[in-house]
């Protein structure tokens, strides 16, 4: 059994043929149409403002830019953690050497005392 659905246009032509009559209300035929014809657009109007940034984006100084400054990020970010871990370390060496030298921690525990 092989049912063909009808395409865009013949579902379009069948919907304009559509009469609908309501004692109850007599705007209904409009408000429907109206729904139809907004929820059309703004499905549009996405699909439009889509379209318009993908072709921004691969336009090449765009894509250029885009890259140079991904680039430059990945750079500062990596600079600030190599920063991080220079402060970190000069301050587990600074910590070790206090501790090598001063005499009250040395005599406080003998775990203490600075290894040879």
């Amino acid at each position: 059994m092989s049912a063909s659905l009808p395409d865009d246009s013949d579902l379009s032509e069948l919907l304009q043929t559509w009469k609908f009559e309501s004692d109850s209300d007599s705007n209904l035929t409009a408000r429907v149409w109206r729904r139809i014809e907004a929820g059309e657009s703004h499905g549009n109007n996405i699909r439009s403002r889509l379209d318009h940034l993908a072709a921004i984006l691969t336009r090449p100084l765009v894509a250029a830019t885009a890259l140079a400054a991904c680039a430059m990020l990945g750079f500062v970010a990596a600079e600030a953690r190599y920063e991080m871990r220079r402060d970190d370390a000069l301050d587990r060496v600074a910590a070790e050497y206090v501790r090598s030298i001063d005499p009250v921690i040395m005599t406080r525990s003998p775990a203490a005392a600075p290894r040879p």
